[in-house]
């Protein structure tokens, strides 16, 4: 069974790398599928999360990623969609 039932229990924990790979294992805590849309690009974060909501711990990913890439949450699911890259004119 998943490690987490509802997006208001608390998580706590540091990373300090890409967000997929935190966003995935996320999702599998959390007992939902994973994926991304889009071309991958490096989405580094930095966060230190101490017994916090999941749905706000999905928020700071979000803070911090939100100018390349867009989180959703569906359920079953946790999706990243990263944002098309602008063509040089």
């Amino acid at each position: 069974p998943p490690l987490l039932t509802a997006n208001s229990e608390l998580v706590s924990f540091d990373w300090e790398g890409d967000a997929v790979e935190l966003l995935s294992a996320l999702a599998r805590a959390r007992g939902l599928q994973f994926s991304y849309s889009g071309v991958r690009l490096p989405l580094p974060v930095t966060l230190h999360v101490r017994d916090m909501t999941f749905a706000n711990a999905l928020r700071l990913v979000e803070a911090q990623t939100a100018w390349r890439a867009t989180l959703h949450q569906y359920p079953g699911l946790l999706n990243i969609s990263f944002m098309q890259p602008e063509r040089k004119k």
